[in-house]
């Protein structure tokens, strides 16, 4: 009698144990094949955005002001409007 309890709490937590198994093996499939690429993707788009902003901002600039100085770590840069002389072409 007590062995039958034994075998059948068992062979329930292996069941259990199996389905859980089966639950994360899922997750991880779903996370690779969907949740990731999803994710990815819209980190990508504002990341062109984002882009395209400091473009447009930079040649806002240059408009205004007719140059725009860019600071990095050795220095600056500075960009300035070019206009073709159309008497030299």
């Amino acid at each position: 009698m007590k062995n039958d309890i034994y075998k059948k709490n068992k062979s329930k937590t292996a069941i259990i144990s199996l389905i859980v198994i089966v639950l994360i093996l899922l997750a991880i499939i779903i996370w690779a094949l969907v949740a990731k690429p999803a994710i990815n993707n819209y980190v990508i788009k504002k990341q062109v955005e984002a882009q395209d902003i400091v473009i447009q901002s930079i040649l806002l600039q240059i408009k205004q002001q007719g140059y725009v100085q860019i600071q990095n770590a050795e220095g600056a840069t500075t960009l300035i409007e070019y206009t073709a002389n159309p008497e030299s072409a």
